[in-house]
């Protein structure tokens, strides 16, 4: 209740004795990654403050948690499955923030929750049916988001009232809910799901790594690395090795293989765009040998050697940070536990000048600020990208509105045109 502004100190670490936090009601915009060595806390208030970004992974080191309390803030991504190794967990209240993708099913491993608050967030997808096995759940508020499907019905779900599913239109359960009853209807797993799986999801691996080798071919000119709105000559060559992509046709392609673009973000959208395509629309009947390249592999390709288009997506992600932060995820200084995602994540927490390319972003440039903003949203996109649950990951589709989103934002802030 104070007006503590600025980052956290880094010197929080030091305080191995600290058993609770609280820090609510302030202007704290970030936190360190250092904090979460703090493995002894029990309560831990953040609450109305300005903190964004994702929530860290590394939450899930702070085995002895017994309250969270990150309400009304600006976290943005995904809540991560992390949080579900929390056994000692009463309360976790994570409401008014701009949360995203689904409740993770680990909650369901939560086994002395008392209090669950998601509300108002962008929270979608199902209401994970692991829930039911939480018999201490005394309350709970998942209003204000847009999930949907069927409200579970066991466990302590029968004691919750309307008021803890309000605000989503496509929930559906027992009237005395006040949602709609659900339609029965026969599941079963369409021809096109079962061929994505088969056949389209080897042959877009093999598409991301054709394009990481355009990414980097390009970088490796280096003379037009620029992050301007002016759309400069095209390169010969860029176009040349676009013909290997001519086989695959589709409107979004034609961006690549015609375009007069120089634009990190630009290329971005592109690369995204052929993704989504290979991921939802192409079917072609042509097996591929799956294939990786180290330090773009998502991490359960190397745990299990699963390949998915959510491995596809964490290859994205790297690939945005190394395009905006002009590291290789191989680069000598990327080495034991110390990667390419983590050095971003790290860094972003304290300033965005920190990792951003300097190439690309200069503080003496009129615009600074909107680009500053734009390559910002940039990384947390990458962010999202590469968490470590696959299932927590954001698809393709959403890849493309965000990025255009992100395109469009900046042209309004600075009054420039992209040129295609």
């Amino acid at each position: 209740g104070n007006k503590l502004s600025g980052s956290l100190p880094a010197c929080f670490s030091n305080l191995t004795s600290l058993r609770i936090v609280s820090l609510g009601s302030n202007k704290l915009t970030s936190v360190p990654l250092t904090f979460w060595n703090l493995k002894d806390i029990l309560n831990l208030n953040f609450s109305s403050n300005f903190l964004t970004s994702p929530l860290p992974l590394e939450i899930g080191n702070l085995k002895v948690l017994i309250g969270i309390d990150f309400s009304m803030n600006n976290f943005s991504g995904v809540i991560p499955t992390e949080i579900g190794g929390l056994k000692n967990l009463e309360y976790l209240f994570l409401g008014y923030n701009r949360l995203q993708g689904s409740i993770p099913d680990s909650f369901g491993d939560l086994i002395s929750l008392k209090f669950l608050n998601l509300s108002n967030n962008n929270l979608s997808g199902a209401i994970p049916a692991s829930l039911e096995k939480l018999s201490y759940l005394e309350n709970l508020n998942l209003s204000f988001n847009k999930l949907e499907g069927e409200i579970p019905r066991g466990g302590s779900f029968g004691n919750f009232s309307a008021e803890s599913f309000e605000g989503n239109e496509l929930l559906c359960g027992s009237p005395n809910l006040q949602v709609p009853p659900c339609k029965t209807s026969i599941h079963h797993t369409s021809w096109k799901n079962s061929l994505l799986l088969r056949i389209v999801l080897p042959l877009s691996t093999t598409f991301m790594i054709v394009v990481i080798l355009l990414i980097l071919r390009y970088q490796q000119r280096g003379k037009l690395k620029v992050f301007n709105l002016q759309c400069g000559r095209a390169f010969e060559s860029f176009d040349v090795e676009c013909e290997m992509m001519k086989n695959i046709r589709h409107r979004n392609l034609i961006k690549v293989i015609s375009s007069c673009s120089n634009e990190e973000l630009n290329i971005m959208i592109d690369v995204a765009s052929a993704l989504e395509y290979l991921h939802f629309e192409y079917q072609s009947m042509t097996q591929t040998q799956t294939l990786a390249t180290i330090g773009y592999m998502a991490p359960e390709y190397g745990r299990e050697g699963r390949v998915s288009a959510n491995g596809d997506v964490y290859s994205f992600g790297i690939m945005l940070m190394e395009t905006f932060t002009g590291k290789k995820p191989t680069d000598e200084i990327f080495n034991g536990e110390m990667t390419l995602k983590h050095w971003v994540n790290d860094w972003l927490l304290i300033s965005t000048m920190e990792v951003v390319d300097a190439n690309l972003l200069s503080q003496e440039d009129i615009h600074f600020v909107a680009k500053e903003q734009c390559v910002s949203f940039v990384f947390n996109l990458a962010m999202a990208c590469t968490v470590e649950s696959p299932e927590q990951r954001i698809n393709a589709k959403e890849i493309v509105k965000k990025l255009l989103k992100i395109r469009d934002s900046l042209l309004r802030n600075v009054g420039g045109r992209f040129c295609f």
